[in-house]
Formats: C-alpha cells, structure tokens, sequence
C-alpha cells in the first residue's frame, strides 16, 4: 500500500508541475499543432504605424499589416510607464485603430516613449518592432473602449455637494469635506476626488446605525443620450459603470459609498409617474486603489415594488449621485478617494481593453 501511494503521490506532483508550467506559459504557447499557412505565404503590406507621434485627445493610431493567407498574429503596445495594451488574432489583414488606453492599472503618461511589437505566429518572419511619442492624454469617447464620466482633473477645488441623509437642519456642512487633491492618486493618474464625512458626537449615537454626511452628483445625461442616439444601446445589462475607488479599511472601517442614478421615471406606490433613483450600496471594504465595475441593471429601486414604468431603457437618466455613509455599521468616521468615472458596454472596463480579432 505504501508504495502505491508513493506512486500516484509523485504522479500527481508531476501533474501539478505539468500544469503550473503550462498556466505559466505566455499567451502564444498552446498544446497541439497551430493551424499555419502554406510555404507560399507572404507578407503582402508590412506592418505599419500611420503615425509617430499621437496626441489620443484628438489622434488615433491606426495599425495595418496584410497577408497572403490566414495567421495568427500578435499586437503589444508597451510604455515605458508600464501602460499596456495587446491585440491577438487569426487573419489575413489588420486595420485597428489605437485610442490610448492600458488594460492594466498603469496607463500611459504624456510625452512618454510607447514600442509596438508585431509577432507573426507559426515562426514567419514579418514581425518587427516599431515605437511612437505619446504627446496627451486619452479623451475616452468611443464607446469601443470606454466613455470618460470624469476623471477630477478639473474639478474644481471645493466640489459642490449637499448635506443630506437623514441628518436635520442642525447639521452643517463642517461634517462633510469634497475636495480635488493631488495625493495619493490612482493607477490613472492626475487628481482624485476626496470624500471625508465624520458624525459629531450628539449624532453619533444608537439608535443610529447608519448614516450619510452628504454627497455630490455627476451629470452623465449627455452620455446617457449618446448612447442611445448615436449607438442605439439601451439596455442596463449592457451599460457597466466603472471607477477607482480608494478604500481604508485599516483607518476608516464601515466606510460606504451609495451611489445612485437619478431622473429615472418609475411609477410610485400611489400609481403616479415620478421620478426615482436606483442605488447601490458600496461598502469600501478594502485598503488601497481598485477598479470597481458594476452593471446598471444591479442598480435597484429605492422602492421596493414593480414599476409599469420601467428604466430598461436607461435613456432619461441625468446624473450620477455619490453619498458618503457609514455601513454596513456604525461609524464616527468614513473616507474616500474615487476617480476617472467611465461608462463601458458590453463588459467591465479592463476586459473591453482585450481585443481578439
């Protein structure tokens, strides 16, 4: 029995290693034979770059190449900042267009040098290395790749909000701080948006469990029509809401973020048309920056009964509202930074940045 045991144990230790090499092997590596083209294959239009300097606010790279036959090719867009951004796929021709996103939490930085490596697979030659100046900063109005809410860059320093919650007349706003701040930004960069709340002491009490120091909203009506009008797309499940939260956890516990989707029209219990805001809650469970993603379909309404008047269409919301709160328990303090709002479609918006072709 022992030496059986021995033998399936050294069995299955080289299945694990066999399977951690392969999880380990870079994205071209696969098992069995790759479907390759003929000896007669050529490479028709060598690849190229229509431009060496790009300003994506108002530029756009476009990357060409041509070929005899189908292969399977291989796009990396590296800067030195440790931006990236890869394309892969199986043809025999390759027009894309480049609009200056990463797919990783490092995003290309202004004049920075950016190389473009081009692998042909199969091993034929007609790979090669070519590079650009990265002159500006992304607009992010495609919806291919992402739609730019706000990235507080230029907000300005004392952010409008509104104390609101619960909390009375008797408060002021001296319990709420929106502030445009350089320190400690997000992966994207510029500045971020502080969001600082803490409950004076005659208010922070039991029976009180949860609370909200104020807020502020974002208009996204103008993107909310575009998508509508301009790309047809209307549906909640499609439409992602994408942001860089920073948490602290280990300093500010229960921190909660109640971020909401107003102008929307439901039908109220009383059967009247109204307006009403679907929520959802965050509660910021975490320490540092991170990417959060959340469909508009999980956004909920603030009543909980059915409405006739549905928001499946998304097409009448007008702003993005965030509140600050403590939840999902009871606390004197709550902090938060976010940043570069932007809407996606179709999945969150580090995957959209995957292109297979």
């Amino acid at each position: 029995m022992t030496s059986i045991f021995k033998n399936t144990s050294s069995k299955l230790a080289l299945l694990l290693l066999a399977s951690a090499a392969l999880n380990g092997c870079h994205k071209k590596d696969t098992l069995g034979s790759e479907v390759c083209p003929s000896a007669a294959f050529k490479v028709t239009t060598p690849f190229q770059l229509n431009l060496t300097s790009v300003n994506p606010a108002t530029d756009k790279l476009t990357m060409k190449a041509g070929f005899t036959e189908v292969v399977e090719w291989w796009i990396t867009i590296k800067g030195d900042s440790l931006g990236v951004k890869s394309y892969t796929g199986k043809s025999d021709s390759i027009n894309i267009d480049f609009y200056g996103n990463s797919e990783n939490d490092h995003f290309f930085k202004k004049n920075e040098n950016v190389q473009v490596k081009f692998e042909l697979g199969c091993g034929k030659e007609g790979g090669t290395t070519k590079s650009f100046t990265y002159t500006g900063k992304p607009t992010l109005h495609n919806i291919n790749f992402g739609m730019l809410l706000n990235d507080f860059d230029g907000f300005p320093s004392t952010g409008s909000y509104s104390v609101a919650g619960g909390w009375g007349n008797d408060v002021n706003k001296s319990v709420m701080k929106v502030n445009n701040i350089t320190v400690d930004p997000s992966p994207q960069g510029g500045k971020a948006m502080l969001y600082y709340g803490f409950a004076k002491d005659s208010i922070s009490t039991p029976p009180v469990k949860l609370w909200y120091y104020g807020g502020f909203t974002n208009s996204i009506a103008t993107q909310i029509a575009a998508l509508k009008n301009t790309y047809g797309i209307t549906d909640p499940d499609r439409i992602y809401l994408n942001m860089y939260v920073r948490g602290y956890l280990s300093d500010y516990p229960n921190t909660q973020l109640q971020l909401s989707l107003e102008g929307i029209t439901e039908e109220t219990e009383s059967g009247t048309p109204a307006s009403e805001f679907k929520l959802y809650n965050l509660n910021l469970d975490w320490d540092g920056w991170k990417m959060v993603s959340i469909k508009f379909s999980e956004f909920v309404n603030l009543h909980p009964f059915t409405s006739t008047y549905n928001s499946a269409t998304n097409s009448n919301i007008t702003n993005l509202g965030f509140g600050l709160g403590a939840g999902p328990e009871q606390n004197k303090k709550s902090k938060a930074l976010i940043d570069f709002l932007i809407i996606t479609v179709d999945a969150p918006y580090k995957e959209v940045q995957k292109r297979n072709y």
